[in-house]
């Protein structure tokens, strides 16, 4: 999405892996939003999808907007 300073964050356990990244405080419901799709399609992947998948690019693009709409420098400023 862009943030160049996101880290990521992998915990393996027996079964599978938590995966976690960072993102600006601005944006942490747009950030929520990515994790879902990426969880969404992670199971598609697996065949395990309740829904049909919103395709990447269209997802990356009302991601992208809706990060736009959070976005909000002067919260960012005061830290």
């Amino acid at each position: 999405m862009g943030w160049a300073d996101s880290t990521l964050s992998c915990r393996r356990y027996p079964g599978g892996l938590s995966l976690a990244f960072s993102a600006p405080e601005d944006v942490l419901y747009a950030a929520t939003q990515v994790n879902e799709w990426a969880w969404d399609a992670a199971r598609a992947e697996l065949g395990d999808a309740e829904t049909a998948l919103e395709p990447l690019a269209v997802a990356a693009d009302r991601l992208r907007r809706e990060i736009a709409e959070e976005e909000n420098p002067p919260l960012i400023a005061v830290r």
